[in-house]
């Protein structure tokens, strides 16, 4: 009996696993990313930029922009992020000329990028 059951259960994972297209993501694959990264490009940014991140893991995620005096200026997001890559474009028209860094938290880790916003 056990042995049907398990032929059964594995007809079942086969059928499941085929039905699955090139543009769906499992949960494996989502999770098989093992190295956790940012990117902010064009850098300068003039307008508009765009953030990169790749997530090994599902975390809350905040995503804020510093002056070089450490003093926050702005936060684009804070949200509950699965693991996985992310393109997060921002407007930075609110920002003056200069440097800054673009802070990323998430519940394993802070990395952060320095930016400058040129006009």
């Amino acid at each position: 009996m056990r042995s049907k059951l398990y032929i059964i259960l594995l007809i079942l994972g086969l059928i499941f696993s085929n039905l699955l297209t090139a543009n769906e993501t499992s949960f494996f694959q989502r999770t098989a990313i093992n190295e956790e990264s940012i990117n902010v490009f064009p850098n300068p940014i003039d307008n508009k930029g765009t953030i990169e991140i790749t997530l090994g893991f599902n975390s809350n995620t905040k995503i804020e922009f510093y002056d070089l005096s450490g003093k926050k200026v702005k936060e684009i997001k804070k949200t509950m992020l699965y693991a996985g890559e992310y393109k997060i474009e921002f407007q930075a028209n609110d920002l003056k000329q200069g440097f800054y860094m673009c802070k990323v938290s998430t519940d394993q880790w802070v990395k952060a990028k320095r930016i400058l916003i040129k006009r």
